[in-house]
């Protein structure tokens, strides 16, 4: 991810109140998922993220390890109408989704450069 963006990530040991932080935090949320589907923390991340007003845009890796020009194109297009300042990104967990994390981070390097 280029140097320009700053990574962070609410301190809490609890995921319901890091979900809150992080969502509140943002402008707008991309939740990745992958694996198996859309877990608890995804259905909170949402919840939290409509209850708030922040747009929020779900992609799937439906098992790839590496987006292709239609998620680009996607995600470009949802940031581009939204224009978030600060971006939170969430998503299914490692443990659960490797893929989800390279995937992840693939998609923002050929989204925003």
């Amino acid at each position: 991810i280029p140097e320009r963006y700053l990574l962070t990530e609410g301190e809490s040991p609890e995921y319901t109140v890091r979900t809150r932080i992080n969502v509140e935090a943002g402008d707008a949320t991309l939740v990745v998922i992958g694996g198996k589907g859309v877990g608890r923390g995804t259905r909170l991340t949402m919840k939290v993220a409509e209850s708030k007003g922040r747009p929020v845009l779900m992609v799937e890796t439906r098992g790839r390890s590496e987006p292709d020009d239609a998620d680009d194109e996607k995600v470009r297009e949802w940031l581009h109408r939204h224009r978030p300042t600060v971006l939170n990104v969430a998503g299914s967990r490692g443990s659960e989704a490797p893929e989800a994390d390279r995937f992840t981070r693939e998609l923002l390097v050929r989204v925003l450069g």
